[in-house]
């Protein structure tokens, strides 16, 4: 293929994309809420998240910076797993990792990282920035999902 095929390929996939609106993903659900170890000096989490991707196009997260909360008290980073490529028009799993550091918490929130550990109800909140790309597009999108779950077994 010459480079003069590819460069209008790459001007109508740019024009196609830049006419039609990029929406965000959408956080749908956390499910699979787990403690997996409690030391004194930190915990590790893990749940997955239902990301709902609602452009006619799959996008792969190139970059983000997300914060999570429980009961309105920062608990760490997310952290997945693998590189996240979300297909179009589609609900996805993805698996993340929280690794809590008590040190860089308030004394307040070790009761409710042991509250965790017991299986009560939580206030979970993911908040930060999703880079996603498709192709040559490149777009930032802001995320502040929050949901109340059960935390039974």
């Amino acid at each position: 293929m010459s480079i003069s095929r590819l460069s209008t390929i790459a001007i109508l996939f740019l024009g196609f994309i830049s006419c039609s609106e990029v929406e965000s993903l959408e956080l749908e659900k956390v499910d699979g809420f787990a403690v997996n170890s409690l030391t004194a000096q930190g915990a590790s989490l893990e749940l997955d998240l239902s990301v709902y991707n609602p452009n006619g196009f799959k996008i792969k997260v190139l970059d983000y910076d997300l914060n999570v909360f429980i009961n309105n008290i920062r608990i760490g980073k997310a952290k997945f797993d693998k590189r996240l490529v979300m297909p179009r028009k589609s609900t996805t799993t993805q698996h993340v990792k929280v690794d809590v550091k008590f040190k860089n918490m308030l004394l307040g929130a070790l009761p409710i990282i042991a509250s965790l550990k017991k299986g009560k109800q939580a206030k979970v909140r993911l908040s930060g920035n999703v880079k996603g790309g498709a192709l040559l597009y490149r777009k930032s999108m802001k995320i502040d999902f929050e949901k109340d779950i059960s935390l039974a077994k």
